[in-house]
């Protein structure tokens, strides 16, 4: 993979055009992705790598460790995973147990979440500092 040395989505501040063209470019990967079963998990702005050239702007969906590719005998699943602001409440333990598990639309929630942080129109809660995912859970739940 090569070097992207303007970093991620969330280091730049980009104009409407470029945030446009951005998202756009998102939802692309994201479609060619989802025809070939493979589910991110974890979409946040620190995964979205940017390549910029003067006004035009490039945006490389990266950090696949989290992903998973659905077969077809089981297109849902039920194991949590991904970066509690931007996970969706369908990936949440307690909701997996009580449904059928979750698909390809998780990621369409973080892109939500991400557009949302954008334009600071929802603020991201703080998460206690030692890692405990059920206490972070909790938090973010609320």
């Amino acid at each position: 993979m090569p070097f992207y040395p303007n970093g991620h989505l969330k280091r730049h501040l980009l104009t409407d055009k470029q945030y446009i063209s951005a998202l756009q470019q998102i939802l692309l990967g994201l479609r060619y992705l989802h025809k070939r079963r493979i589910i991110h998990r974890n979409l946040k702005p620190k995964n979205l790598l940017i390549d910029k050239d003067k006004d035009k702007i490039t945006v490389i969906i990266a950090d696949f460790s989290l992903s998973k590719i659905a077969t077809p005998t089981n297109n849902l699943l039920n194991t949590f995973y991904g970066t509690l602001p931007y996970a969706t409440p369908d990936v949440f333990p307690r909701r997996t147990r009580t449904s059928n598990g979750y698909g390809a639309k998780v990621d369409i929630w973080s892109v939500g979440i991400i557009i949302f942080n954008i334009y600071s129109l929802l603020e991201v809660p703080p998460l206690p500092k030692k890692k405990d995912p059920r206490r972070q859970a909790v938090i973010i739940e609320k």
